[in-house]
C-alpha cells in the first residue's frame, strides 16, 4: 500500500510584529490603549502577533520612523520568530516605508493601511468594494505625491 500525503488546508496567517514609538511631545492619545488596538485591528486582519516593540522618543526619527538603533533589535526579533510583517502605529512617510523596508526586508504596513484591509477583507457588495478600492488608491495617490514633491525639492537644490 502507497502512502499519500496530506496537505493542510488552512491558510497559514501571517505572522506580525507590532512596533510604535511614544513620542513624549504627543500628550492627545494614551500610548498603551493605541497599541492595545493595534493588536486588535492586526488579529482582525487575519495576523498572528508574535510580540510588539516600543520605544520613547522625543519624536518620530524622519527617516526611520524608530531611531536608528532600534532598527537592530527589531531586525533580530524579525529573524527570532520569523515574521512576515511590521506593522507600525502611525502613518509613515514614504520615506521612513522604504527605509524600513530596505533595513528589514519584509513587508511594512501602517495603520492606514492596515485598517484599508480590514475593510476590504470586509466588503461584501460590488459598491462597498468599489469605495473601498476607491479609498485606497486615494491613500497611494498621496504617497506617491509625497515622494514626487519631495523628489522635486531635492531636484532644485
Amino acid at each position: 500500500m502507497t502512502q499519500h500525503a496530506t496537505y493542510k488546508t488552512k491558510n497559514k496567517r501571517e505572522t506580525a510584529v507590532l512596533i510604535g514609538v511614544h513620542a513624549q511631545t504627543d500628550r492627545q492619545f494614551n500610548f498603551e490603549s493605541t497599541m492595545e488596538e493595534l493588536d486588535a485591528l492586526s488579529q482582525t486582519c487575519q495576523l498572528n502577533v508574535k510580540g510588539q516593540i516600543t520605544q520613547n522618543r522625543e519624536q518620530f526619527d524622519h527617516k526611520y520612523y524608530v531611531g536608528k538603533g532600534k532598527i537592530d533589535e527589531i531586525k533580530s526579533f524579525i529573524e527570532f520568530h520569523d515574521i512576515d510583517v511590521v506593522v507600525t502605529n502611525d502613518e509613515l512617510t514614504t520615506a521612513q516605508s522604504k527605509t524600513l523596508n530596505d533595513n528589514l526586508g519584509i513587508k511594512i504596513i501602517d495603520r492606514t493601511q492596515l485598517i484599508l484591509e480590514i475593510f476590504a477583507l470586509r466588503a461584501r457588495s460590488r459598491e462597498a468594494k468599489l469605495q473601498v478600492e476607491l479609498a485606497q488608491l486615494d491613500y497611494y495617490d498621496y504617497r506617491s505625491e509625497e515622494r514626487f514633491s519631495r523628489n522635486a525639492e531635492t531636484d532644485l537644490v
